[in-house]
């Protein structure tokens, strides 16, 4: 912002103005109330429709007139500062003109405005220095403020990063101390896994030697079925050996009977009774 210009009014849109009152009309509900806001809003409403019309906002009244005026005013001001440069550059022609005559008409003189000018030389030159000295620790101070805001922000950085830093650290240690759990309930399940197959295995081994037990078990009851088998069939035989013998023992017995009852017919005696053996 230059020289004066805070004194100028700043030219508002519509939406800066809707805005500008928006923010009025809420500060002053805000501090005097809903009814009391009310009143000083339309009090604000009157004496500014009196300044500028109500719906597109333009000067109106003194306001306007006032704004006429200041346009006059700097229209006057320009025209006099444009008259005001071409005096000054008369001036300073004819300044010019008079020193160049001084000169022709006078030595001393000559030499006079020479020193003086020769000052004014010099003195215009310690100006330049000064100005760009001043110029220099302005750019130094912008650029001591640039770096001492960049060493705040690199603190206030460096305090952040410390803060998530030992957030991490302690995010970590939870994390170390849920691993070092983690790790023991799994080291507890592979030793439970561990026996367990132990286990599984020992039951599979005893189930293997249950079943060679059982093969063997019945092998032997089928060897001892076949052996009682073998041993009934040997009775059976046996008994029909037996049996055919005494078949064998009845047919000779019956055969001598009948023998004998011939014997006995051609002699006239009667044989003995013949009883057969009772079969076991």
């Amino acid at each position: 912002m230059g020289q004066g210009e805070s004194f100028v009014q700043p030219d508002l849109n519509q939406t800066g103005q809707n805005s500008l009152r928006g923010c009025l009309e809420q500060g002053v509900e805000q501090a005097t109330g809903g009814a009391a806001a009310s009143a000083v809003l339309s009090r604000v409403r009157e004496r500014l429709y009196l300044l500028q019309t109500a719906k597109s906002a333009q000067p109106t009244g003194k306001y306007k007139q006032a704004l006429e005026q200041e346009a006059e005013a700097q229209a006057s001001l320009r025209e006099l500062e444009n008259r005001r440069a071409a005096l000054e550059e008369d001036l300073a022609a004819l300044d010019q003109a008079r020193r160049s005559l001084r000169e022709q008409e006078d030595p001393d003189r000559k030499a006079q405005d020479e020193a003086e000018l020769l000052a004014l030389r010099q003195q215009r030159d310690a100006l330049r220095i000064a100005d760009a000295e001043e110029q220099a620790a302005r750019a130094a101070l912008a650029t001591v403020t640039q770096t001492l805001n960049s060493i705040r922000d690199e603190q206030e950085r460096r305090r952040e990063r410390q803060a998530a830093h030992r957030r991490l650290e302690r995010e970590a240690a939870e994390m170390q101390h849920d691993l070092q759990a983690l790790t023991q309930r799994t080291a507890q399940a592979r030793r439970r896994y561990e026996a367990s197959r132990t286990r599984r295995e020992q039951a599979e081994q005893r189930q293997q030697a249950a079943r060679q037990v059982l093969l063997t078990v019945s092998r032997r009851a089928a060897v001892l079925q076949q052996q009682g088998a073998l041993e009934r069939e040997k009775q059976i035989l046996e008994r029909a050996e037996a049996a055919c013998t005494r078949l064998e023992q009845a047919r000779a017995a019956l055969a001598a009977c009948g023998l004998m009852r011939l014997l006995s017919a051609g002699c006239g005696k009667p044989c003995g009774r013949w009883t057969p053996h009772r079969r076991l």
